[in-house]
């Protein structure tokens, strides 16, 4: 699993919120350590 983190600004967010058609959300995980099946398990 390869994991990329980028800065966007909250117009830009809300805008691609806006044209997905669906909801989303942000998740925030705080750990030592987290395996790929924990984060499999946040998209059921």
């Amino acid at each position: 699993m390869q994991v990329r983190f980028v800065n966007i600004p909250q117009e830009s967010y809300e805008h691609w919120v806006g044209q997905q058609g669906k909801r989303r959300h942000i998740v925030t995980l705080l750990a030592k350590r987290i395996t790929a099946h924990q984060i499999s398990r946040l998209s059921r």
